[in-house]
């Protein structure tokens, strides 16, 4: 008698387990509790909540259900994402973490334009948005610029060679920097932000450079107000313009 009633406690048993996960897995589908009723956006500046939404019609949807790699690959259709990541948030909230394209350095090309490191032109259609950086002028007028697909210019890339070293050298002077003339790229121009100071760097060694300029204006101090140019195409010199003889 015992071991009949340990046989038909043994198929009890899982009897129980199945229908119970069958029981879950039905008010977990069914269930209004579970039904996404908000969607938020995190991380958007540029792009509108609007422009994202009408990618991922998910309002009433399981939230249990949803194919996130896939609603994520349409968002990233959205040229200016540079990354999306959808999170469940249960029992019904959905959210949206956006990272967008942004610019490393503004370009002058008949309108302002943000550029990413990877130099794809971003429209600044909002003028009162657009970032403090310095701006690339001198890239050739008949190149083709396509928003967000990389710019292919000899030019541009001695201009972003040069923001590179910058970087890794001194990336605090980035900001003393209004412009950089890319127009003669085996003679770069950069003027300088405070008094618009033009400085020939001519080709060669960026990091060196920029050293030899750092000492030259630390050199100059209450002198800079003379100065009109500084020429650092010379090897282990520089060469400066005045505005007046003194």
């Amino acid at each position: 008698m015992k071991g009949k009633s340990l046989k038909i406690g043994l198929i009890v048993i899982p009897l129980v387990i199945l229908v119970s996960i069958i029981g879950a897995g039905i008010y977990l589908t069914l269930s209004p509790r579970f039904s996404i009723s908000e969607i938020q956006i995190v991380g958007n500046n540029m792009i509108t909540d609007h422009e994202i939404l009408v990618k991922i019609p998910l309002l009433r949807e399981n939230i249990f259900f949803i194919h996130r790699s896939y609603y994520e690959s349409l968002i990233m259709e959205i040229p200016r994402i540079k990354h999306v990541r959808l999170k469940r948030h249960y029992p019904d909230l959905l959210v949206v973490y956006i990272k967008e394209k942004q610019p490393a350095v503004l370009l002058n090309f008949q309108e302002i334009y943000g550029l990413t490191e990877d130099c794809e032109p971003i429209p600044m259609e909002q003028p009162n948005l657009i970032p403090n950086l310095p701006v690339i002028s001198g890239i050739d007028p008949g190149t083709d610029l396509i928003p967000y697909q990389p710019l292919q210019s000899e030019n541009l890339a001695v201009g972003m060679a040069f923001l590179a070293a910058l970087r890794q050298e001194r990336s605090s002077a980035i900001d003393m920097i209004s412009e950089i003339d890319v127009s003669t790229p085996e003679s770069l121009k950069i003027y300088l932000m405070s008094d618009g100071l033009e400085v020939c760097l001519g080709s060669g060694s960026y990091q060196e450079k920029i050293e030899n300029l750092m000492l030259v204006l630390n050199n100059l101090k209450s002198e800079r107000e003379l100065v009109r140019r500084i020429n650092l195409s010379y090897d282990h010199c520089a060469v400066l313009t005045y505005n007046r003889k003194f």
